[in-house]
């Protein structure tokens, strides 16, 4: 009988990384430092242009849809970045939070699973923020009367949304 929770990982040899091990030590430098400078150009680009969140989230998601690729740098700026759009969310009709929720929990499950320099994932280092993060942008959605009832499943986490117009089933 199989096990619907089990994944497969890869356990590198000395020298590689990334998921499939293809990538050596000195390549994932560069990367991660492009990931790094993307993020801050990102940063600079949104607020100079006024970037709409749901554009602002989507890219982040785009950026980020590799954590391994992600340097400790980047996770924090990530972490920066999404805290914006959660907090410019604010007030949003519930269309425009529906627009921003993929690219934000996409965003958030991608940090959560950010290996740390140490080897092993970033639960405990922005796995907190990113876990307070995700609880702040869940009060968005209830706070700004999402309609509809969605349900997104991550590696992560999972976040159900209920629709704010129907009445709910005391037996539920």
């Amino acid at each position: 009988e199989g096990d619907i929770s089990c994944t497969g990982k890869c356990t590198c040899d000395s020298g590689f990384n990334d998921r499939d091990c293809s990538v050596t030590d000195a390549d994932l430098e560069a990367i991660q430092r492009t990931r790094e400078l993307l993020i801050e150009s990102l940063a600079t680009v949104s607020v100079e242009a006024g970037a709409s969140m749901s554009s602002l989230s989507d890219n982040l998601a785009s950026i980020t849809q590799n954590p391994t690729q992600l340097s400790p740098a980047a996770v924090d700026n990530v972490l920066a970045l999404t805290g914006n759009v959660i907090a410019n969310s604010a007030g949003a009709s519930s269309t425009e939070l529906q627009e921003i929720a993929g690219g934000v929990l996409s965003t958030l499950n991608s940090i959560i699973s950010a290996p740390s320099s140490q080897g092993g994932g970033r639960r405990l280092t922005a796995g907190g923020n990113s876990k307070q993060l995700l609880n702040d942008f869940a009060g968005a959605l209830s706070g700004g009367g999402a309609v509809g009832a969605s349900d997104r499943i991550f590696d992560n986490f999972r976040v159900n949304t209920v629709d704010s117009n129907s009445k709910a089933d005391p037996n539920d």
